[in-house]
């Protein structure tokens, strides 16, 4: 059967090698680094994206609420821009310096090393728009504001990828400069990795003090990264090697439940569902599972048509990082395959009312419902209100006519045709539905 969704592979990486960062012109901030806890930080991720408690964006002001949503949706736009991006219109490279400070990890330098750094710092930041690029997402939505003084702000978002189908949740940290808010670190909570504390670690190794012997295990990785294709999965596997070598160290667990996730995902891109349900019970049995752990042992044992088990596994999820489309389009997909129709259905409509532009819940709705549902009101709407209705036809009746639902494709075409005659694939649909089933 086809695997509607991505794999989940970790899309939004920092590169850990780019850390002689820049200076602007703006004002010096003073930001002190506060570390959490892997309990606290997993606690925080399940209150927060769970939904399960208080509306926090109730102290926000309107006026601030729509900057920060100003801020992230330009963002969202230099991520998919094929222009040079300006750096320092997302980034505050004084904020950074001044967090790195107050962690220590400029500690043992003398004043020429702390001068060079910063007369370095500038060329390294402009390498950063590769990591921007890495995190691309077309859309927002920010869960929650803290507020750490008038000028700093920890906002947490959720990003959604409609190009891959995928959702991710991250935590920033921003200061208020003179030209608008800026980022100083960042935390994909996927994998609780955080920007700055990485920053730190492979800054003493770049500065040639004492290091772990991991660290330099760590920047291949992230190096290799920029090299493939997270839309490929035989190009994803060129991980593995380098992941197992990173794996024979003794890492912390941050560390360590970043290599597992990642080397879990290669397992499934080569197609060995069983090894990567054994990789993710060892890391969980471990103490380093990441809040993926349900949505990754979901899919594979959708994948080996474990349909109840992965439906509660999905589930499960979303008690973690919340009921978001992607989890949901799997949790329908589930209930299809169940026959389950009208449950699957409920959940592709939950799914499209977090993310409008969830094409795999606008192709899981499909075949959930019967023509005459497809042909309501309510359900043409849906096409509509997507950013591109004629590609979101044009997948949902793929995966129609790919699953073998041709009921729900001919009623979806019958639309699709009326409100775009002129589309160069209504020829192909034609003769693709008008065969025998």
């Amino acid at each position: 059967m086809p695997f509607k969704t991505p794999l989940p592979v970790l899309l939004t990486l920092i590169s850990l090698n780019l850390l002689l960062l820049g200076c602007s012109e703006e004002k010096k901030p003073v930001v002190n680094f506060q570390e959490d806890t892997p309990e606290q930080t997993q606690a925080l991720t399940r209150e927060v994206f769970s939904q399960a408690g208080p509306d926090r964006l109730a102290g926000v002001s309107e006026e601030e609420l729509s900057e920060l949503n100003s801020y992230f949706k330009h963002m969202g736009e230099l991520s998919r821009s094929d222009e040079k991006m300006d750096i320092y219109e997302l980034i505050s490279s004084e904020a950074i310096l001044s967090s790195l400070e107050s962690a220590g990890y400029l500690d043992g330098l003398n004043d020429m090393q702390r001068q060079g750094f910063k007369l370095g710092m500038a060329k390294g930041l402009q390498r950063f728009d590769q990591s921007i690029k890495m995190m691309a997402f077309d859309d927002h939505r920010i869960m929650r504001v803290d507020t750490i003084d008038g000028n700093q702000r920890i906002v947490y978002v959720r990003h959604y990828d409609n190009d891959l189908g995928v959702t991710s949740q991250r935590r920033w940290w921003l200061f208020r400069t003179d030209d608008g808010w800026r980022f100083y670190d960042f935390e994909e909570l996927s994998a609780g990795l955080r920007m700055m504390t990485l920053m730190g670690l492979v800054l003493k190794n770049g500065l040639g003090q004492e290091s772990d012997p991991w660290v330099p295990d760590v920047v291949r990785v992230s190096t290799l990264l920029y090299t493939v294709d997270m839309t490929d999965p035989a190009s994803i596997v060129k991980l593995k090697r380098p992941l197992l070598k990173l794996r024979k160290n003794q890492l912390p667990p941050d560390i360590q439940r970043f290599a597992s996730m990642l080397y879990a995902s290669c397992l499934q891109c080569e197609g060995d569902f069983d090894g990567s349900i054994e990789e993710l019970k060892a890391a969980k049995a471990g103490g380093y599972d990441s809040p993926m752990h349900f949505y990754q042992m979901g899919l594979n044992l959708y994948a080996l048509e474990n349909y109840e088990e992965a439906l509660a596994a999905f589930k499960k999820h979303g008690e973690v990082l919340g009921r978001d489309s992607d989890a949901l389009e799997m949790e329908s997909d589930c209930l299809l395959e169940l026959g389950r129709l009208d449950e699957a259905r409920a959940v592709a409509l939950e799914g499209l009312a977090d993310n409008p532009n969830a094409l795999g819940c606008l192709a899981s709705l499909v075949v959930a419902s019967t023509p005459e549902q497809i042909k309501e009101s309510a359900t043409v709407d849906l096409f509509a209100h997507s950013n591109e209705p004629a590609y979101a036809y044009e997948a949902a009746l793929d995966y129609a006519i790919e699953m073998g639902y041709l009921p729900q494709a001919r009623a979806l075409f019958e639309i699709f045709k009326k409100g775009y005659p002129d589309n160069e694939y209504i020829f192909y649909y034609e003769q693709t539905l008008a065969q025998p089933e």
